[in-house]
């Protein structure tokens, strides 16, 4: 374990002051016990052997150098961190040894209390770097930096309870080419905030982020005019199999997202997963749009690869409209899509199979769609007879969910079927339709809604049937 000030490595803060850079290493050969500088206090020489536990509180009160140096040999290790005051850096590097490291702990975290802070952890060894834990880590003040970044092969890490309070922070995390890494309880707590989260290899899998929140305003990074995702206010990658977003969400007004050339890519909240067998969730609360003409709060959720699934609600508070959400499932030919505007809409999406086609589209408040589908070629097929008669006449094509006005229900089930054709339109308020198809298939099913306080219910149960329903 080595750490000190290099003779070039100086912070300069916005005042101009040279506050000092501590940098923390970790190394597999052993390296005598050095001199440890004024402003280093609950620190003691390393143990011959067995797990060393090391404590160190720094201040900045002075442009003070601190100079350290010890040595880590064994696993199981344990460091404590503590900086008070702005413009600390702190760097972890761990690149050989036996892993099983943690950094801090529930009872004591890594704390940097100030602004302009930073807490960089690297992890890039094959076989060291597995179960390497980042315990706790508090970060309390205005612009500051949480970073993480686990390569070749560091497997089983996790990143647990990190904690950013106060304004422009910024939380990054990469795990690339990793099994098995987990991510739980990150809260950024504040405005103008960003957090990205990637984790990535073609063959990476069981990958988890367990619960990211965001809570304040104006989070994002500007519009740079590229459309580039990763300036969304929270955006999450995971590639492989197997991966999970558990839950992913936003609190607060005026958030903004990446722009090109148009609005298409105001995400928001932006959720990509590539691969088979992952899951996300997402949720947006309270938002409202800086523009509501122009500026959406859209959740996307964009899956590639067999057997995805997707959850998404947005808007849940009087204050939000404008918002759009859109979920889109491929990989067997599986494709579902969501749009909404207006408050409290909820779209829930859910295919099993292949070739299957959901497509969701709600305009006004307190509209619910869900489709669960489990069967191969349902929607986005051909109709015909009257269900395409009233779906033609009133613009729908197969697999199309339209809702238009307030407090409108559609619930569509498919239970183990095949090439069922399905359009809805509902244009009022307080209309419902609830739909049940299982048998063999070849079904189809069109109701169009105009008005409000209408209801259907309807169950096919074999093949071939044809229903068409227009009030």
């Amino acid at each position: 374990m080595v750490m000190g000030t290099d003779a070039g490595d100086e912070f300069h803060s916005g005042a101009g002051r040279h506050l000092p850079h501590t940098v923390i290493h970790r190394i597999a050969s052993g390296v005598a016990w050095g001199d440890v500088g004024p402003m280093v206090r609950g620190c003691s020489p390393p143990r011959e052997s067995g797990a060393m536990k090391l404590k160190l509180v720094l201040a900045t009160a002075s442009a003070m150098g601190v100079l350290m140096s010890a040595a880590w040999a064994n696993d199981s290790n344990t460091l404590y961190l503590e900086q008070i005051g702005e413009g600390n850096l702190a760097d972890v590097h761990q690149s050989s040894g036996g892993g099983n490291n943690d950094i801090g702990t529930a009872g004591d975290p890594i704390t940097q209390a100030g602004n302009h802070n930073s807490f960089s952890f690297s992890n890039s060894g094959s076989g060291s770097g597995t179960n390497n834990d980042v315990i706790d880590v508090e970060q309390l003040g205005n612009n500051n930096i949480f970073s993480s970044a686990a390569w070749n092969g560091a497997n089983n890490n996790v990143i647990d309870d990190v904690e950013q309070i106060g304004n422009a922070n910024r939380v990054s995390v990469s795990m690339n080419g990793s099994d098995a890494g987990l991510v739980d309880d990150v809260l950024q707590q504040g405005n103008g905030n960003h957090l990205v989260i990637e984790q990535s290899g073609s063959n990476s899998s069981g990958n988890k982020v367990l619960s990211v929140s965001m809570i304040g305003d104006n989070n994002g990074l500007p519009p740079d005019g590229n459309g580039d995702w990763r300036r969304a206010g929270t955006y999450l990658f995971q590639s492989g199999n197997s991966n999970v977003v558990a839950k992913s969400s936003i609190t607060g007004s005026n958030n903004i997202g990446p722009a090109g050339d148009s609005n298409t890519y105001r995400n928001t909240h932006r959720i990509e997963q590539r691969g088979t067998g992952n899951t996300a969730s997402a949720v947006t609360l309270g938002s409202l749009g800086l523009d509501p003409s122009t500026d959406y709060n859209r959740i996307w959720i964009f899956q590639t690869g067999d057997g995805n699934t997707s959850d998404v609600s947005q808007g849940l508070s009087a204050a939000s409209f404008g918002n759009k959400a859109q979920v889109t499932q491929t990989g067997n030919d599986n494709t579902g899509n969501g749009l909404q505007s207006g408050d409290a809409n909820t779209i829930a999406i859910s295919e099993i199979g292949s070739h299957n086609s959901v497509t969701v589209n709600q305009t006004g408040d307190g509209n619910s769609a869900t489709a669960n589908i489990t069967g191969n070629s349902n929607g986005g097929g051909v109709m015909s007879g009257g269900a395409w008669s009233v779906a033609a006449s009133n613009g729908l094509t197969s697999g199309l969910i339209v809702q238009d006005g307030f407090s409108n229900t559609a619930l569509y089930t498919v239970s183990g079927s095949d090439s069922n054709q399905f359009a809805f339109l509902q244009d009022g308020n307080l209309n419902s339709i609830t739909g049940s198809v299982s048998g063999s298939g070849g079904n189809q099913a069109a109701v169009a809604q105009t008005g409000s306080s209408n209801t259907v219910s309807f169950t096919q149960i074999g093949s071939s049937n044809n229903l068409a329903v227009s009030q």
